[in-house]
């Protein structure tokens, strides 16, 4: 979330928020001055290991993907306004259902996890991107991909029987 954050952040800094008020000027506070005996003493904390937050879609629990997955993984890259997607997400629901505790199906937001996306290449929604256990991407798909094709390449992989 902090990501999405950042991003949004940005976003309005850039773009503005939507309205032609005129600009304000940006005031920078110099930055304060630490001592060099205070800063041989501090000690840096470390940073908290961030793990993207995936969100399922409406109603559904947020799932965060393993890093290495245990399972191999099929990440599917959708967003609420794309009428593809929204097509795409009962053959996903389904494959979520029947290959339970063999395949992690996650469904990504893109307009929640926009960085996550971006890490992933993602140019076109919906992309469906198939990992194996240790993580690996071996296979992508984009566009609207029927179930079966889905299961035969699961079959291919290894993944399933």
């Amino acid at each position: 979330m902090k990501a999405s954050a950042l991003l949004c952040s940005m976003l309005v800094l850039v773009l503005g928020c939507g309205s032609p008020a005129a600009e304000s000027p940006v005031v920078e506070e110099p930055a304060p001055v630490v001592a060099e005996r205070e800063q041989a003493e501090t000690v840096p904390a470390e940073p908290e290991p961030e793990a993207p937050a995936i969100a399922e879609g409406p109603g559904e629990p947020e799932a965060e993907p393993a890093e290495p997955a245990a399972l191999p993984s099929l990440y599917d890259f959708w967003a609420t306004w794309c009428l593809p997607c929204r097509q795409q997400k009962p053959i996903i629901d389904e494959l979520r259902t029947e290959y339970a505790g063999v395949v992690d199906v996650i469904a990504i937001d893109v307009d929640e996890e926009g960085e996550l996306a971006q890490r992933y290449e993602v140019k076109v929604i919906p992309t469906l991107v198939i990992l194996d256990a240790a993580g690996n991407e071996v296979e992508r798909f984009t566009g609207l991909t029927q179930k079966d094709k889905l299961v035969e390449r699961f079959r291919a992989h290894g993944f399933i029987e």
